[in-house]
């Protein structure tokens, strides 16, 4: 193991569990580093996409506003969320865990299928080789697919060591 860590985590208990799995697991490890990887709600079907128009500068303008919608939807749901955050940080830190060994990032999908490649992308990008989850973890995923987070973890998360916390 690299040492690193991506917890996904949501305002659900089964991610607060995961977490403190994680936490009474390897609270003793020195410089393990914890990546807390809050899956955001997806965008909403009506700020996905405009209805478009013929003309290529009211198109231009139309793309242009979609996206300012979209940013301040994207920055309202973080303000939401960074309690939950804030939180999960708190966790690592009474346990022991430095600061610097504690880096957070959000996940942005426009659409919920999005969501298992987002948490597989974003744990390449930092390197690291295990991703943690609850086991209902980013229930809306399991409720629009039927299918939970962590089985479609582990279908398309080759090379990674899959955490699935009951």
């Amino acid at each position: 193991m690299n040492g690193k860590i991506l917890v996904a985590i949501d305002s659900t208990d089964a991610s607060s569990q995961a977490l403190n799995y994680v936490v009474r697991l390897l609270e003793k490890s020195n410089g393990v580093q914890f990546r807390l990887f809050h899956v955001l709600p997806p965008i909403p079907p009506e700020l996905r996409e405009h209805g478009g128009s013929e003309d290529p500068d009211e198109e231009l303008a139309l793309g242009e506003k979609l996206m300012e919608a979209q940013s301040g939807w994207v920055g309202e749901a973080k303000i939401k969320a960074q309690p939950v955050m804030d939180n999960a940080r708190a966790v690592l830190m009474d346990a022991g865990i430095a600061a610097e060994n504690i880096s957070t990032e959000f996940s942005t999908s426009a659409h919920p299928s999005d969501l298992v490649d987002d948490i597989i992308e974003a744990a390449q990008a930092w390197q690291c080789e295990t991703i943690v989850v609850g086991r209902e973890c980013c229930s809306k995923f399991a409720d629009l697919f039927h299918r939970h987070v962590g089985e479609e973890l582990l279908h398309k998360g080759k090379g990674f060591a899959i955490w699935i916390v009951e």
